[in-house]
């Protein structure tokens, strides 16, 4: 649905957040996107990092 979302404007990324603290703790987390957009900003996080 063309106009309905902004990628990239979210200011707080509360998936990214609680993998980026499970992850220091357990090593590996999988990160299940539910809604009906690419996740693209969580994705850009973790390419970087």
């Amino acid at each position: 649905m063309p106009g309905r979302s902004a990628p990239g404007l979210c200011l707080l990324n509360n998936s990214a957040l609680a993998a980026t603290v499970l992850r220091e703790r357990y090593g590996k987390v999988a990160i299940i996107d539910v809604d009906l957009h690419h996740g693209n900003g969580t994705q850009d996080i973790f390419l970087l990092s």
